[in-house]
């Protein structure tokens, strides 16, 4: 839909990001200024939207790839993608719809790397990384094409890992009794030691021979349930 309005979307989007979704929007193939003549659903005033114009294998803005100073954030690859089809076929296509799935997979792939990384903050570093390219200034508010690479360093370097609470023990007076199974060719030996100490790092040696792989287990009554590494 093309310079037109539509409520009933809009709220949907916006309560989406609400929830903490990013919406990934092409900007269009008409070869249109979206800041004159706004597309659904970029032309929506939300910040929880990206919207992609697609260049071509010469980091030229596509031939028919809708742009915009401000309603269009980036660029992203959208010429001869070679991409899937009907009936289990492929087939080359270019146009905004195959930029989008780039910026997407950025996204993803973002996610991965920072599971507690927000919306926002996944947008931030997608457009603050661009690949900043002559022919998209003005064209695109970031004047620069996706730039998977520098957005992943972008976010692992803005939002923290996951959080992991930690909690260190001693063995002391008895608190380890550790259990240590080596794996050969499904062969299992078994060999136990109690550590009755206090004497910090330790090391065990299973009598199973060489090049095995051990598995401990701890059994702490100073600990309490839960997993500990």
């Amino acid at each position: 839909c093309t310079g037109c309005s539509v409520p009933t979307l809009e709220t949907a989007v916006q309560r989406a990001g609400e929830a903490g979704h990013l919406f990934i929007a092409s900007a269009g193939n008409k070869k249109n200024d979206n800041d004159a003549t706004p597309t659904i659903p970029c032309g929506f005033n939300l910040d929880n939207i990206i919207c992609v114009a697609a260049t071509d294998a010469n980091d030229v803005l596509l031939s028919n790839s809708n742009y915009g100073a401000t309603t269009v954030d980036l660029a992203a690859p959208g010429g001869s993608i070679y991409s899937t089809k009907p009936s289990n076929t492929y087939a080359y296509m270019s146009g905004t719809s195959m930029a989008v799935p780039m910026v997407a997979g950025a996204a993803a792939l973002m996610l991965v790397a920072r599971p507690l990384a927000t919306a926002a903050q996944i947008k931030s570093s997608i457009l603050s990384s661009v690949e900043a390219v002559t022919g998209l200034q003005g064209k695109c508010a970031s004047g620069g094409r996706l730039d998977v690479d520098a957005a992943l360093t972008s976010i692992t370097s803005t939002v923290s890992a996951s959080s992991i609470t930690t909690t260190t023990i001693s063995p002391c007076e008895q608190a380890a009794n550790d259990a240590c199974a080596a794996l050969d060719n499904g062969s299992w030996c078994q060999y136990g030691v109690t550590v009755s100490t206090c004497q910090g790092a330790f090391s065990v040696q299973c009598p199973c021979g060489q090049n095995r792989r051990a598995l401990f287990d701890y059994s702490d009554s100073k600990l309490g349930a839960g997993l500990h590494i």
